[in-house]
């Protein structure tokens, strides 16, 4: 039979293979899931936007919270297709936020979550991470 010794470059071959489609996997992943990274992104930038220009109180819920973020020009939202027509529809399908979380006494570490609770994909920005740093400064500007 073929002794392997002989053969080094198929082995070679076989591990270039493997680590080539470990890196295809993980790029698909990432790919995949960028959607989801740009909408918590930006779940981020308008609960902030929303705080800042609401005494720093926190939204009762998405139809609230929508026709207060939705035509906002100062807002640039960067998971939004040019001309969708219902990315806030988009974004209630990718993103569940805790409408009890209260910012003057946060219980809750992730009030920004999947629908189904998990922690989201995020690439750049955790709304998490957004808010809490907010609140932060907030608390160290009061006198």
């Amino acid at each position: 039979g073929m002794k392997i010794s002989k053969r080094p470059s198929v082995i070679v071959g076989i591990v270039v293979f493997a680590i080539a489609s470990g890196f295809v996997a993980r790029f698909v992943y990432i790919w995949w899931h960028i959607p989801e990274a740009y909408a918590a992104w930006d779940a981020g930038d308008m609960l902030l936007w929303y705080m800042r220009t609401h005494d720093d109180d926190w939204p009762d819920n998405w139809d609230e919270f929508q026709a207060a973020v939705e035509n906002e020009p100062a807002l640039f939202l960067r998971g939004r297709y040019p001309d969708e027509p219902d990315y806030m529809g988009r974004m209630r399908r990718t993103i569940k936020i805790d409408w009890s979380f209260d910012p003057t006494n946060p219980q809750n570490p992730r009030p920004v979550t999947r629908p189904d609770g998990a922690p989201l994909h995020t690439y750049w920005s955790d709304p998490n991470g957004m808010i809490f740093q907010y609140l932060d400064r907030q608390e160290a500007d009061e006198p």
